[in-house]
């Protein structure tokens, strides 16, 4: 192609054509990225996604020029390799064709949008720039600001922090973290490289706010070393220090920031970019007071960020955006980007797809804000809270609180002091890791300590002063606690109190809590605890398990063990209040609470319908349009975690008592008009929930049957076949309402049956759908008819000859039904459901197509076809595709196929003889129209060849017919219209090879061969046939003959120089 290109641009430089090379510079960009990827590609050290990615997009630019240059159109597969049309059928061959013209009009500067809905951040930290005689800790998060209320203004926190101790020397304490200063440390080490993950496309495409990297700074403070007049005035690290390390607290030093949305939108920066190394602004805080908040606001307006970008000291850092989750990115073939074992930072939520081997227990606490008294104080605290995980008893968690991704777990977590606040603001998250079993006797102690110069005074250093607690579950109903924020009742502490012994529990902990409003700033209670009416600390949680839930009536179902009593309750409180968005989170534990259910309790009649209509209401919602990402976890339970050997009997039953109650076909008592509404109800949504009911009643089968040796296949075959009729029943029906629950029958029984033909024969399930299908009124659901042939030709029964004898008839007859009224509403429909089916029969290697299945279609549709491109409209977009199933008609047909068709005219007799003179005439005065009006674009060279060989060979066998049956009995219009089809084919454009470029003559001779040469040679013969007829056609052919002699090729005016010479003889 490359040097095709360089030819024709030297041509059109030569011609001046200033139309096509005013863009040689676009062009030459072009070509020239063609020529890297064309060596990137042959290297041969690509993962081969990134190979299939670059043959991708170097197509899409090959295909992009061509159009430019008018060169044909190219068309490919998925793997981007040159489609052959002798192993393609015309349905794929033009639907391609489409596909690639659609997008090729397009400059191909973006890649496709098909991508993930889930992002990664690859963040390598290389540098801290500020210098400073202390350590310090680098707190790295992605954090979201925009919003409505003043919460959702702050910068509120996406993922885990990642946190890095930074020594006063300038580098990371742990060695391992950072490749900081090689020729320093004298060895090679790694760079501090986290992955911040689960990051869904909500939180960061911009809509609803922006989306940063920031970088909190924080330093050891000392009030009591500063008060030293030998440490005046100088800085400190925790070694310098030799009191208590309790003295030691956390002090704000400032922000580091920069806006990172761009990187996940791609509006400015490649999301593959490269790893380049850039600095991310730093701002010391201005002051002990201002916090890190507020720094960050400045930080990020405008003008101060890039006064401190051009000047200040900075953190030096490379980062990647990468899609996908983490286990599809080691996995894939970008799997070298996240080698060296990266810190996993997790997002503060739920990422959008949970797989079942994804088990986690955290709870993220956000200490946001507090609002506190002076009290006896004359000015605001320096105050300090810490939290710790406490059990009833008193006992201090030791593994609980972590301060971050990288952080170790430890007995607690101290917030950053702000000088003298009364209202601080902390917005710091902790996560809080506590064993699944002791949520119920755990609680979260925040403990407020003022942090002063006369501190080291205390002999076990500060001791607080006040303390607020949150109970990690709910003792009233025992759901976890709800994520959102929370407002603490603060209780100030005598010096008395001993906190070991936790009598606070008794007393309220939540503002809401409080019963009015109160006088008095403190309340005096008896344990030495006074609550102080006006203080309160807000804290945000966010609890991301998968074993504990906040939602009661889901609570109610996993434990169901625990409430028999309760259990007919509960069922109906889940199924009618439980949301989608809680139940995904528990899929398998709530798969296995129904099944359980369902078979430990022998009364059927109370509890299978419950559990049915649960199950039910589960899959709905897996399947609803926002959850569809936990379809595969659904399949994967199925599959690997599903257990209940003999649910299927049951589900069985209920459902085909479902199906006889909507349509009245029960042996029972009659049901009430109410009650038949609302089974009729339950079964519309049953029948949404089809696909995966049978996948659980065939998963269950065969384990049963491993289990048993295949006991019991004839008692479940019965049984699903009676399901099956019922179902057949149901179709009979016409009742308005039942409209929906048909369609969408149909609709997911086709896409049960890879499962059910595991379990029942498959001929016999052609013939129930097939039989559904027949049984619907006429003129009812048509529509929703033929989507259903079209899954069908999809599916797996339409590969088995059997099935085909069974499914084409009937699939042949709906869509001779539309096309043959003109004008049909469904005539796309019907023309893309027969288009699927010969593509389907063309692959013969997979389906093993059979004569006798392209006769059903031949004998049912053909003229149907033939006369629908006859009478087509200029206007209708549909015709291109009705020409190309024409095309795969006649390209299926064997020399017997058309014997066969013209015989069926009964052409001995003289009815039958003008009938298939009829049928002649229709084809070739429409192959004539179609040849001189083609209806593919002039680039669609491919296409047009394809179409010109079948016309070729359908001439050939309609000038045996006409020869054979219309010779004794002349036919002058027979004769004369084969001629002059014929020679509009031989002297049409898209035929005259000389004017094709030498590669393109040389592709088209070796695959086609000079299809006018074959042509002239059948003109020749037919001429030859006419004996004593020829002259009839003399002088009015002619004309015609001399147009068929003036083509360029000397082998074609041998053929057919001697029908002059014939024809003088005759005159």
């Amino acid at each position: 192609m490359l040097r095709e290109w360089g030819r024709m641009l030297r041509d059109i430089y030569v011609r001046r054509d200033t139309k096509i090379f005013q863009n040689v510079q676009q062009f030459s960009d072009i070509i020239s990225e063609q020529i890297g990827i064309r060596a990137s590609l042959i290297c041969g050290k690509l993962p081969q996604e990134e190979v299939r990615d670059l043959r991708s997009k170097l197509t899409k630019k090959m295909d992009y020029l061509n159009h430019h240059l008018q060169l044909d159109l190219v068309v490919r597969d998925k793997e981007a390799n040159i489609l052959d049309p002798e192993k393609t059928s015309a349905v794929t061959l033009y639907r391609e064709h489409k596909l690639s013209s659609d997008n090729r009009s397009r400059h191909p500067v973006t890649s496709s949008s098909n991508r993930s809905n889930s992002y990664m951040l690859l963040l390598s930290v290389k540098n801290f720039t500020w210098k400073r005689s202390e350590d310090m800790e680098l707190f790295i998060s992605v954090y979201t600001t925009g919003g409505s209320t003043q919460e959702q203004r702050a910068p509120r926190p996406l993922c885990e922090n990642y946190v890095i101790k930074w020594t006063r020397q300038g580098m990371a304490r742990d060695l391992d973290q950072l490749n900081n200063f090689k020729e320093f440390v004298g060895v090679e080490l790694k760079d501090s490289k986290v992955v911040f993950t689960d990051l869904s496309r909500e939180d960061v495409n911009g809509s609803e706010g922006r989306v940063w990297l920031v970088c909190n700074v924080i330093g050891d403070g000392n009030y009591q070393a500063l008060a030293s007049d030998f440490q005046i005035n100088k800085s400190f690290s925790r070694s310098d220090i030799t009191v208590k390390s309790g003295l030691s607290f956390r002090k704000p030093l400032g922000v580091a920031t920069t806006e990172v949305t761009d990187y996940f939108n791609q509006t400015n920066k490649n999301i593959d970019g490269g790893d380049k190394e850039f600095m991310i602004p730093f701002l010391p805080s201005g002051s002990d007071a201002e916090t890190l908040e507020s720094t960050f606001r400045k930080l990020t307006s405008e003008k101060r960020e890039r006064e401190v970008a051009r000047t200040g000291p900075g953190l030096w850092v490379s980062l990647k955006v990468l899609q996908g989750d983490l286990t599809s990115m080691q996995e894939g073939s970008k799997s070298h980007l996240v080698v060296g074992r990266p810190t996993i930072a997790r997002k503060i939520g739920f990422p959008e797809l949970i797989l079942p081997n994804d088990v986690r227990n955290d709870l993220y606490v956000n200490i946001y804000s507090a609002e506190l008294s002076r009290l006896n104080k004359t000015a605001d605290r320096n105050v300090e809270v810490v939290v710790e995980a406490v059990d009833e008893s008193g006992a201090v968690l030791s593994d609980a609180v972590s301060a971050g991704a990288s952080a170790e777990l430890g007995r607690e977590f101290s917030t950053v002091v702000y000088y003298h606040e009364g209202k601080p603001r902390w917005n710091e998250v902790l996560r809080v890791l506590v064993p699944v079993e002791l949520y119920q006797q755990v609680h979260l102690r925040f403990t407020f300590k003022h942090r002063s110069r006369n501190e080291a005074k205390e002999k076990l250093g500060p001791a607080p002063w006040a303390l607020a607690y949150l109970k990690l579950v709910n003792e009233s109903n025992g759901t976890t606690v709800k994520d959102g924020y929370h407002d603490l009742l603060v209780y100030k502490i005598e010096k008395k109190f001993d906190l070991s012994n936790p009598t606070y529990l008794d007393l309220p902990s939540l503002k809401t809590n409080q019963a009015g409003h109160h006088k008095h700033k403190l309340l005096q209670y008896n344990n030495s605890l006074s609550l102080i009416t006006k203080d309160v600390l807000c804290v945000h949680t966010t609890l991301c398990s998968t074993k504990l839930t906040q939602n009661l009536g889901l609570l109610s179902l996993l434990k169901w063990r625990s409430e028999p009593a309760n259990l007919k309750h509960n069922l109906s409180v889940f199924a009618r209040e439980v949301k989608a968005a809680e139940v995904v989170k528990f899929l398998p534990d709530v798969l296995d609470a129904l099944f359980s259910i369902l078979m430990e309790n022998s009364d059927s009649e109370l509890y299978d319908n419950l559990v049915f209509e649960a199950l039910v209401a589960v899959i709905e919602m897996v399947t609803e349009d926002k959850f569809r990402q936990f379809v595969p976890v659904l399949e994967v339970y199925i599959n690997e975690n599903y257990s209940a050997t003999l649910a299927y009997n049951k589900l069985l039953v209920v459902f085909k008592d479902y199906v006889e109650a909507a349509t009245g076909h029960r042996d029972s008592v009659p049901l009430s008009s109410v009650e038949q509404r609302r089974k009729s109800e339950k079964l519309g949504q049953a029948m949404n929930s089809l696909q995966f009911l049978f996948k659980f009643v065939v998963k269950s089968r065969l384990l049963f049957s491993n289990l048993n040796g295949g006991k019991g296949a004839e008692p479940f075959e019965a049984m699903l076949r009676e399901v099956l009729l019922a179902l057949v029943k149901l179709m009979f029906a016409s009742q308005q309402e039942l409209l929906g629950v048909q369609a969408s029958c149909l609709k997911h029984l086709v896409l049960a049956v890879p499962d059910l033909v595991s379990v029942f024969p498959r001929r016999q399930l052609a013939e129930i759908l097939m039989k559904m299908i027949t049984s619907l009124p006429m003129g009812q659901l048509t529509e929703i008819k033929l989507s259903t042939l079209q899954a069908v030709v999809k599916c797996e029964l339409f590969q088995h000859p059997d099935c085909r004898q069974v499914i084409l008839p009937v699939l042949s007859t709906r869509i001779d039904g539309v096309l043959s009224r003109p004008g049909a509403i469904l005539a796309t429909a019907a023309t893309t459901a027969l288009g699927d089916c010969l593509d389907c029969l063309f692959n013969k290697e997979v389906f093993n197509t059979t004569g006798e299945d392209v006769s059903t279609l031949v004998m049912v549709l053909l003229r149907t076809v033939i006369q629908g491109v006859a009478n087509r409209d200029k206007n209708d977009r549909n015709a291109p595709a009705v020409v190309t199933n024409m095309v795969s008609l006649f390209r299926l047909m064997s020399p017997q196929h058309f014997g066969q068709y013209i015989q069926h005219f009964r052409p001995e007799e003289e009815a039958g003889r003008q009938n298939l003179l009829d049928f002649v005439m229709e084809v070739l005065l429409m192959f004539k129209d179609l040849i001189q009006h083609s209806l593919y674009p002039s680039d669609w060279a491919e296409m047009t060849m394809l179409v010109n060989s079948v016309i070729l060979t359908a001439l050939r066998h309609l000038s045996h017919t006409i020869r054979d049956y219309f010779s004794v009995n002349f036919e002058h219009d027979a004769w004369n219209n084969f001629f002059s089809c014929s020679i509009s084919f031989l002297t049409q454009p898209s035929l005259q090879l000389e004017t094709f470029s030498q590669m393109k003559r040389a592709k088209v001779l070796a695959r086609y061969g000079d299809m006018r040469k074959q042509m002239g040679l059948e003109i020749k013969a037919m001429w030859f046939n006419l004996g004593q007829h020829k002259i009839k056609f003399i002088p009015g052919m002619v004309g015609n003959f001399l147009e068929m002699t003036l083509i360029p090729d000397i082998d074609l005016r041998n053929a057919t120089i001697p029908i002059f010479f014939d024809m003088m003889q005759c005159e």
